[in-house]
């Protein structure tokens, strides 16, 4: 009933522009008729109402579209700041960009005092220089690392962690990111 309809909203178009009109009141209802026939009617031209609806149509999608991957950084969110483990990232130079709650809560360090600085605050100096070497060529060469590691809190406790280091990437492939992901085993190994 609507492809029937449209049409009869503008009696001076011609040919091709009626099947055009019906097609966009048949996906839009009466919505892109009225545009197209209040565009009409200030300016004379259906052209601009065509214009108009065009980039209406784009900036809807393009809003869609915005919310669609406002959802997604939203729920990404939500898992980093409610997981148990606690999470690090940083840049490719190794300088802290973000934290989770839950690093706040295994190595006593608030947001605030570690962003800018890099995961050596954490070091507790059991592990030697050759133990960082062969990590780092490990996650250069798998693009992530996995092991227990010694790290101190800020109020000296040293404890043992299970840590997985990954390297984010971007579209080209190119590592734009390291993340650290690690939970507190000390109590477990102690229980051995």
């Amino acid at each position: 009933m609507v492809f029937k309809l449209v049409p009869m909203y503008f009696n001076k178009q011609a040919g091709i522009v009626n099947g055009i009109v019906s097609a966009m009141g048949g996906l839009g209802g009466f919505f892109p008729p009225l545009i197209l026939t209040t565009l009409y009617s200030y300016t004379g031209h259906y052209a601009i109402g065509f214009m108009a609806l065009s980039q209406f149509a784009l900036a809807s999608l393009i809003f869609i579209l915005w919310m669609f991957y406002q959802d997604k950084v939203r729920l990404s969110n939500n898992i980093i700041e409610n997981t148990v483990e606690g999470i690090l990232v940083t840049d490719i130079h190794g300088k802290i960009q973000s934290v989770n709650p839950s690093f706040t809560k295994l190595t006593g360090y608030k947001e605030k005092e570690v962003i800018g600085k890099t995961p050596a605050v954490l070091k507790s100096g059991k592990q030697d220089l050759d133990f960082y070497r062969t990590m780092w060529q490990q996650i250069k060469k798998n693009g992530y690392w996995q092991g227990q590691l010694w790290n101190r809190r800020k109020n000296g406790d040293v404890y043992l962690e299970w840590l997985t280091i990954s390297a984010i990437k971007n579209e080209a492939g190119e590592v734009k990111y390291y993340a650290g992901m690690f939970s507190d085993i000390t109590l477990s190994l102690k229980e051995k």
